[in-house]
């Protein structure tokens, strides 16, 4: 039963890796190549993101912050040492929080940019198909 659900999610770990890309294809310039290059950002900001918060719920545990943990510990100094792990993970995953935060930002605000020129071009190319329209019924 194991191997058959395991064959089963086979395929959407390809179509995963397929997915991913690896430079930003020529094509894209100006601010297609920024949002791509925005998102990829945002998406190693997020992946940071989530092992920070995996640090924080191993190292930053209720036990270690409660009152008196040193004070209680069979050694202080390895109480000393978890409560300073448990500082690095809080700082590092408030690191990565800010900074996911700021890059989802520019992300957004670069995609509203590039959405926006997308939405114009495409109102002006189906006027211009309008309008070529009545002329060719006139050529006819």
């Amino acid at each position: 039963f194991a191997a058959a659900a395991a064959a089963a999610r086979a395929p959407l770990v390809v179509r995963r890796k397929e997915e991913r890309l690896t430079e930003i294809p020529a094509a894209l310039t100006g601010k297609n190549a920024a949002l791509a290059k925005a998102l990829e950002a945002a998406e190693k900001a997020i992946a940071a993101l989530k092992d920070a918060d995996a640090t924080c719920a191993a190292d930053l545990r209720d036990d270690v912050v409660a009152d008196g943990f040193v004070d209680t510990a069979a050694d202080p100094e390895d109480a000393k040492r978890k409560i300073q792990a448990a500082e690095s993970a809080l700082a590092a995953r408030r690191e990565a929080l800010e900074e996911s935060s700021r890059l989802r930002t520019e992300a957004a605000r670069l995609a509203r940019e590039v959405c926006e020129a997308h939405e114009a071009a495409a109102a002006s190319e189906s006027e211009a198909l309008e309008a070529s329209a009545g002329v060719a019924v006139k050529v006819a």
